[in-house]
């Protein structure tokens, strides 16, 4: 549609790129929509580790090292990288296979809570209700790196344009009888209308999956269209989410001591690392 491109990115890698897009100084007028699911709060490598990775893995590509320029990394074809990728010259974490997204960035959610110290009592202030510690470090993991990443994220841009906010709950029947929540990026089949046939539910989907998949689906295709989603806008005053699970559930507020505490915690971790030795 004419004036109204949009770009939409998922499952970490996808959302981060989005992200860098929306912040280019070499992408406006590019698109008019941006969609990112499930950017993550982690810190980023170095540009002096990202510069030497590329340089490497231009070199076992059979290129120039640092010298290779843009175009010719560009053409490299798919089995060079993937042959990159097998030979560890990427920085980006491996495919998540029965491990937690958290694991494979290497944080350990079992040993969390006693690395944090006297700092541990403060984080059982903000998930009340939660007595299991190998929960609680779950929704630690969880809430610090992405649902506060996402509102911290929602809120800077609210700023400067119209920003909405979701939460996705929804359990397929496959997995409602198992422990713990959804899985990460548990609703890219639903977004894209492929529960049926991705066989990535546990089991098929029944009448609820079907529906929640419909509603998903009509909210990202009008986004695409009008640039609007059918729920209120979140800002830094409102908190606002849609929790979507068997029906659209309105959060304004939503975990706002729990994720300010963390967004906190957040910005003071990027101030030390941008006075530190790297940064100079």
């Amino acid at each position: 549609m004419p004036g109204a491109s949009r770009c939409s990115g998922s499952l970490r890698a996808g959302g981060q790129g989005v992200l860098a897009l929306m912040a280019s100084p070499l992408a406006p007028g590019l698109f008019q929509r941006a969609i990112v699911q499930s950017a993550y709060g982690l810190p980023s490598h170095t540009r002096p580790r990202a510069v030497a990775m590329g340089a490497e893995l231009a070199e076992h590509a059979g290129l120039s090292g640092a010298r290779a320029s843009l175009d010719e990394l560009r053409r490299l074809p798919v089995d060079k990288l993937l042959e990159a990728q097998a030979a560890k010259l990427t920085l980006a974490p491996s495919f998540v296979v029965g491990a937690s997204v958290a694991a494979a960035f290497g944080v350990d959610s079992a040993r969390l809570l006693d690395q944090l110290g006297r700092a541990k009592v403060l984080v059982k202030t903000l998930h009340p209700g939660v007595t299991d510690e190998g929960q609680m470090c779950r929704e630690m993991v969880r809430d610090a790196l992405f649902t506060a990443y996402a509102k911290r994220i929602a809120t800077l841009h609210s700023a400067k344009a119209p920003t909405w906010r979701y939460y996705f709950s929804h359990r397929p029947a496959g997995r409602r009888s198992e422990p713990g929540g959804v899985g990460h990026g548990g609703e890219v089949p639903y977004v894209h209308g492929n529960t049926r046939i991705c066989d990535c539910l546990g089991a098929t989907p029944d009448a609820l999956d079907d529906a929640v998949e419909r509603r998903v689906g009509d909210a990202w295709a009008g986004f695409a269209r009008t640039g609007a989603l059918p729920w209120e806008r979140d800002d830094r005053v409102r908190g606002f989410v849609m929790e979507i699970a068997a029906d659209d559930i309105a959060r304004p507020r939503f975990m706002r001591p729990r994720l300010n505490a963390y967004i906190l915690a957040a910005n003071a971790v990027q101030r030390g690392v941008a006075s530190g030795p790297a940064a100079r």
